[in-house]
């Protein structure tokens, strides 16, 4: 989206960008409207929103009206390259301006006034961000200096993903916006305590966990779905499921649980193996079958056959043998 002079006539430009910002919040010009000049140019970008706004100086304000509308739930992350504003956002201050890059909670209410600036900006919806229930609880808005790790950082992402906006393909939007994503998660980690990070690390792990287990029956399941899915890195992925071997590693496992219990649980009937394997994400019979005896000593054939037996055995009332017997006994405890 461009709004500039060669959209709209400078007469009408305050009158065009009060109404384009009305339901994000209210501008009040400290200069002749007539003389008043603003540009801006966005881009959305999967879900996130890059933009470049140059304007004259003005009074904003963001209230009750606003937030409880619901349709910007999100986090502003801004480098003033010019200018600066200056205000508060529920009695913090507020300061912008290029010696920093500021994050800033449009949950909250917030007003200030603005020098004629021009800024580097982008939209995130704040259930991308790990910890946004903390900045909107104890930091609304902040800043890191443009020359701390976290500022060069930033800037840096910023400035070359706007440069390379203009050629990008739609289908590299995504990639694109959860790399943004995943850096401001990492830098925001680095913030908060030991506590909430095992806490996130743990909030984390079940989400993923919980996602693997709806898709464990498709074959396709994949670590970079996984990684789109929750807009996290591979080494991140991987570290949630360090203990497991990695992520792949618990899939495969899970996978050849399920088929363990189903073999026990079917053992009455008559259902091919092939099809269970199948069933929970196995496509190879042998492969399958190679893996299964690697985990359990036997073969799923054989985990099948051996199941009733003892079923039979035990309904016909005749002798069990003690192997079947502890064999029993690890099944109903595991």
């Amino acid at each position: 989206m461009v709004f500039n002079d060669g959209t709209i006539p400078r007469e009408l430009q305050f009158e065009a960008w009060h109404e384009a910002l009305r339901p994000v919040f209210d501008c009040t010009p400290l200069k002749d409207t007539r003389e008043l000049t603003v540009e801006y140019e966005g881009y959305l970008v999967d879900n996130l929103i890059f933009n470049t706004v140059r304007f004259d100086e003005q009074f904003f304000s963001r209230d009750a009206s606003h937030i409880d509308d619901g349709a910007n739930d999100c986090l502003s992350v801004q480098f003033y390259k010019r200018g600066s504003i200056r205000g508060e956002v529920e009695g913090h201050d507020l300061l912008m301006q290029p010696d920093r890059i500021s994050i800033q909670d449009f949950a909250c209410s917030y007003s200030g006034t603005s020098e004629s600036s021009t800024s580097l900006g982008v939209l995130i919806p704040r259930h991308l961000i790990h910890c946004h229930d903390r900045i909107h609880k104890d930091k609304p808005v902040f800043s890191w200096a443009l020359n701390s790790p976290q500022g060069r950082l930033l800037r840096h992402a910023l400035e070359s993903i706007w440069a390379s906006l203009p050629e990008t393909k739609a289908h590299e939007a995504p990639a694109m916006a959860a790399g943004f994503v995943g850096l401001l998660n990492g830098l925001l980690s680095a913030e908060i305590s030991r506590e909430e990070k095992a806490a996130l690390r743990t909030a984390s792990f079940a989400a993923v966990r919980d996602y693997i287990q709806s898709n464990m029956h498709r074959p396709d399941l994949s670590v970079t779905e996984i990684c789109g899915a929750f807009n996290c890195s591979r080494p991140t992925l991987y570290r949630l499921f360090h203990e497991y071997g990695g992520v792949q590693s618990y899939i495969r496992d899970q996978r050849l649980n399920r088929c363990f219990h189903e073999l026990v649980r079917n053992r009455y009937t008559k259902k091919r193996i092939g099809r269970i394997a199948e069933q929970w994400g196995f496509s190879d019979p042998a492969h399958f079958s190679r893996l299964f005896r690697k985990t359990y000593g036997t073969s799923p054939s054989a985990m099948a056959g051996c199941a009733s037996a003892e079923h039979a055995a035990k309904k016909e009332g005749s002798f069990v043998s003690e192997d079947s017997a502890r064999l029993n006994s690890w099944l109903l405890n595991l």
